[in-house]
């Protein structure tokens, strides 16, 4: 019987416990903030093979030297996408 007692107590504590800390939390603006962007980033992480255009191992070694490009939400025709794209991209050397 004492034995049982403890634990409901020891269980009653910690409960108490976690309530204290979500009550403090509930009213932390920033904290909530902070773990929404959290949230989004580790959700981003376990579907990055969904997510990513590409496969890691994917590269194009004849452009590894091109400097940045914009992207655009638009293609040739005008028609609206919400994935970005790349229009054709020609690199020209002056010397």
């Amino acid at each position: 019987m004492r034995f049982k007692k403890e634990k409901t107590i020891e269980l009653a504590e910690e409960n108490s416990n976690r309530k204290n800390v979500f009550s403090r939390l509930k009213r932390h603006k920033l904290a909530w903030t902070g773990g929404i962007i959290l949230l989004i980033l580790y959700t981003a992480a376990i579907f990055a093979d969904f997510i990513s255009p590409y496969s890691y191992d994917t590269e194009n070694r004849l452009r590894q030297y091109e400097p940045p490009v914009a992207l655009y939400f638009k293609d040739e025709t005008g028609k609206f996408s919400l994935r970005p794209y790349i229009h054709n991209y020609r690199l020209i050397i002056e010397i």
